[in-house]
């Protein structure tokens, strides 16, 4: 290899940073779950799919739903997660399976737990 590649690779190995992995879904449930808003800003803004399914069908919402973060849900749907998604185990639309609101169970009303 002539010397000239070799000291250009190393001298973009020391001028180019380390790029950071893309988010994955995984990041993504674990930010719902906890009701992190800011996470989930980020992750969705670097591209993770909204809808994202664990192998049991669960979404973030479902997660979010789950924990009762409101905000969360609220971001989530209007980042176009799908509202009657619906996981395996269950089979009740995510936000109205256990939204912490006043319509909780209503699988009818699944918007109801954002207004």
């Amino acid at each position: 290899m002539p010397l000239t590649v070799v000291l250009c690779s190393l001298l973009l190995a020391l001028v180019v940073p380390p790029q950071e992995p893309a988010p994955s879904p995984e990041a993504l449930w674990d930010a719902a779950r906890a009701g992190d808003t800011a996470s989930v800003v980020r992750i969705l803004d670097a591209g993770v799919d909204v809808n994202a399914t664990t192998r049991y069908g669960a979404t973030a919402l479902i997660f979010a739903a789950d924990k009762g973060g409101l905000e969360v849900v609220r971001l989530l749907v209007t980042r176009g997660a799908d509202v009657n998604a619906r996981d395996r185990l269950t089979r009740v639309p995510g936000p109205a399976r256990s939204c912490r609101c006043e319509t909780a169970g209503s699988s009818s009303r699944p918007r109801a737990c954002l207004r």
